[in-house]
């Protein structure tokens, strides 16, 4: 069968009254089967951050049984991140050589793994500590800091078997809410490239 894009960009209405997620640079794709399993846990006017959490534990049960590998994961996001992040501008820095090996050293572990994350791509604002990758608080100042440690965030999904496919934009400093004062240039609106 074909695949079907997954992502945070707002749910829609295939013509068989499923939901699906549409494409965007943040997740990545799954099967067709998958993805249809899931429309019934989606809501369309939940919160966007539920909507993600379905897609995320769905994606790595898919993982888990064998329906889509990590690599396939990965790479399906990273491909979204190409394709669609020159318009949104969400990435500052994408780490994919680092995703793909990881997901590769990943696999192995698959049939045992604990976590429901195990494998699930996913990505950190710039404001958070990532060890020997650019965190520059989507500011000048900072330019290309490498910090010398993890962030127990980044420590806790790394241990979960979380794969990082880099550093999103914020605004600089993490002072706002629109993401439209980074030294990187504004983040767009995935539902409406005209709209912060």
């Amino acid at each position: 069968s074909g695949s079907s894009p997954l992502s945070f960009r707002m749910a829609q209405r295939t013509q068989s009254g499923e939901l699906w997620m549409s494409s965007t640079a943040s997740v990545s794709s799954m099967p067709l089967g998958v993805s249809r399993r899931m429309g019934s846990f989606l809501l369309p006017n939940a919160p966007w951050a539920y909507n993600l959490l379905v897609l995320a534990l769905a994606l790595g049960k898919a993982i888990r049984t064998g329906e889509v590998s990590v690599k396939e994961a990965v790479q399906a996001a990273l491909d979204a991140i190409q394709s669609e992040d020159s318009s949104l501008n969400s990435y500052i820095t994408v780490t994919g050589e680092q995703a793909l090996a990881r997901a590769e050293a990943l696999q192995a572990g698959v049939r045992e793994a604990a976590s429901p994350l195990y494998g699930v791509p996913m990505a950190f604002k710039d404001n958070i500590c990532t060890r020997g990758v650019k965190t520059s608080c989507a500011s000048k100042l900072l330019g290309d800091f490498r910090p010398p440690y993890d962030a127990t965030v980044v420590e806790r999904l790394t241990a979960a078997g979380a794969v990082s496919l880099g550093k999103l934009n914020l605004d600089e400093f993490a002072m706002g809410s629109t993401s439209e004062t980074s030294y990187y240039g504004p983040v767009h609106n995935p539902w409406d490239l005209t709209r912060v």
